[in-house]
């Protein structure tokens, strides 16, 4: 048999003319075409983990711009906080400084909802990234995704300043396993914007020298990141129960500029209650964040604070230095009576004299 008639023999089974045969033809179709959207709609509400961290990025002011390319790194190589600062420095040579200034785990899904990494006070000047991922065809017609980002800078809180400030970028293919990172001259900030937005207003005349740009940079999770162990109540109830506690030592850089501000580390605990890793959550005294780190992988925790909690457990340590009081207003001084004395009692009224009326003496007459 020939291979030309094999395969016509397949086809015309597949398009047969027999009624049951069609019966049986329309009744998949119809089932394939009604399970499709629900189908889509379940790989649609399937979620993509992210990590978003946002970097801020100092540069001499009034220089070259830096370079807006996305840079991409294998996830796997990023093992703490000091390698992401160092390979950022690789990317950003002409770069003074480089800290973290948010951490957020965000579960994205194929919908127009995003997800939101959100910097500051919201009843305050505030920065909002918003996340949105999307699938689409290569020219291969395989599945590609891609996440577009959206910053919008809000004057104050959203009730009074609805409409933000907004720029976007065009969009870039993600994969699991990768992270990515980029800057670009929109999100380069002078000295007094970056104070209010992410220092709660700590200034310092050191800031004025430099360009603060942010750098955003987004890991696509391979796995559903653990549930935190202690939310931010009862991560402040386990730090003050802590067997171990060490404090920062700040740099001078801190001291001498007079910076204020908290850090929040991430650490994960073991079981036998020490820190086995840690990391920047959130910081508005970036220049303090390695100090912070260096005391936070020291502390110590009793284990019975740990029971029932499955191991590493993951909590907030908080440190802070409380910005400076207000000056006090000058008391004013109580009022004098300046008056010279003579002119006092000069001034003084008199008693008022008793008025006297003058009386004639009764006049004696004389009998005639």
């Amino acid at each position: 048999m020939s291979y030309q008639t094999t395969h016509a023999r397949r086809y015309s089974n597949l398009f047969s003319y027999q009624t049951s045969h069609r019966i049986l033809f329309f009744f998949v179709l119809a089932f394939l075409f009604a399970a499709a959207p629900a189908w889509a709609q379940e790989e649609d509400l399937k979620p993509t983990y992210v990590t978003a961290r946002l970097f801020v990025v100092r540069t001499q002011r009034n220089q070259e711009p830096l370079t807006n390319q996305l840079f991409r790194l294998r996830t796997a190589a990023q093992t703490d906080d000091e390698k992401w600062l160092s390979n950022m420095q690789k990317a950003y040579p002409a770069a003074s400084g480089v800290a973290l200034l948010r951490t957020q785990q965000l579960r994205l899904f194929m919908i127009p909802k995003p997800g939101i990494l959100m910097v500051g006070d919201p009843m305050r000047p505030h920065l909002e990234f918003q996340f949105l991922i999307a699938q689409g065809l290569r020219d291969d017609d395989s599945i590609n995704t891609t996440a577009i980002i959206d910053a919008n800078f809000y004057g104050g809180p959203k009730a009074a300043h609805p409409v933000p400030m907004s720029m976007a970028n065009n969009g870039f293919e993600i994969a699991p396993g990768m992270s990515y990172f980029f800057t670009t001259d929109g999100l380069r900030l002078k000295h007094d914007v970056y104070t209010v937005y992410f220092r709660d207003r700590s200034f310092a005349p050191i800031l004025e020298q430099y360009d603060h740009y942010l750098v955003l940079s987004l890991t696509v999770d391979a796995d559903k990141p653990s549930a935190w162990s202690f939310d931010a109540t009862k991560s402040a109830e386990l730090q003050s129960k802590a067997s171990k506690k060490v404090e920062p030592v700040w740099s001078d850089e801190v001291k001498n500029n007079k910076f204020f501000g908290k850090v929040q580390v991430r650490v994960e605990i073991g079981a036998d209650g020490k820190v086995a890793n840690a990391n920047i959550w959130e910081s508005s005294l970036p220049e303090g964040n390695l100090q912070a780190l260096a005391a936070a992988r020291q502390w110590e925790f009793p284990t019975t604070e740990l029971a029932g909690i499955n191991s590493p457990a993951s909590a907030l340590l908080t440190f802070a230095i409380a910005p400076p009081p207000p000056p006090k207003a000058p008391e004013k001084a109580a009022p004098t009576d300046k008056t010279p004395a003579t002119e006092k009692s000069q001034g003084q009224a008199k008693p008022a004299e008793k008025k006297t009326t003058a009386t004639k003496p009764p006049v004696k007459r004389r009998n005639k």
